[in-house]
């Protein structure tokens, strides 16, 4: 039996528009923004697109049926400071070093604990993303899909309020993310994530 879970599509019928949330991208926040523009959850059954019951925040990544003619949208993140919330649950604080995050890094990119449910999210070898919402500059990217600036939730100034929320968002309360890094470790992060440095337009030396 085909698990519908791993068919979820998030899309905008109307707007002929999907999207991708990947993990640790602000995908909490578009399960709140995301639903006031529109958009649905479906699962995917055969040809069909069929409304879903389950929860809207998800990191499904898939290209529905017929998505050739859908606006492809996906959130996205700095990768450096993406995958280090993933490492900080991983541990306690006092073990937040260099030398466990590298060895958290070497078990995530190339072990055989590989979490396939974060990869196929930043692969875009099928097609490239028609708008970009990145956390960095959330607001000004929802701007950019066609349709936004005409509805109440943008005029009312909600959009922008719901923009500025962090939702599920990672404590660095007095700790500096940029002290994980290193030259080759940044070079681990950037050669893993180069696809989506080059889309975002995140500076390779970012991690400095």
């Amino acid at each position: 039996m085909v698990n519908s879970r791993k068919n979820l599509v998030l899309a905008n019928l109307s707007e002929r528009m999907f999207v991708w949330t990947p993990p640790k991208t602000a995908s909490h926040s578009a399960a709140t923004i995301l639903p006031k523009l529109g958009f649905e959850l479906y699962t995917q059954e055969g040809k069909y697109l069929k409304p879903s019951s389950q929860e809207i925040h998800n990191h499904h990544c898939i290209f529905c049926n017929g998505h050739e003619n859908f606006s492809f949208i996906t959130t996205m993140r700095n990768p450096y400071t993406m995958i280090v919330p993933l490492f900080k649950v991983t541990s306690e604080r006092e073990k937040w070093t260099q030398n466990n995050f590298e060895s958290f890094l070497d078990r995530f990119f190339y072990g055989e604990e590989l979490p396939e449910m974060y990869f196929p999210c930043y692969n875009y070898s099928v097609r490239l993303p028609d708008y970009i919402i990145k956390v960095e500059s959330m607001f000004e990217d929802y701007l950019k899909l066609p349709f936004v600036k005409q509805t109440e939730y943008y005029k009312s100034g909600e959009l922008e309020k719901d923009c500025n929320v962090k939702q599920n968002s990672s404590d660095y309360t007095n700790f500096d993310w940029k002290s994980l890094y290193n030259q080759n470790i940044a070079d681990m992060v950037y050669y893993n994530y180069a696809q989506v440095f080059e889309l975002g337009g995140y500076d390779k030396n970012s991690w400095k």
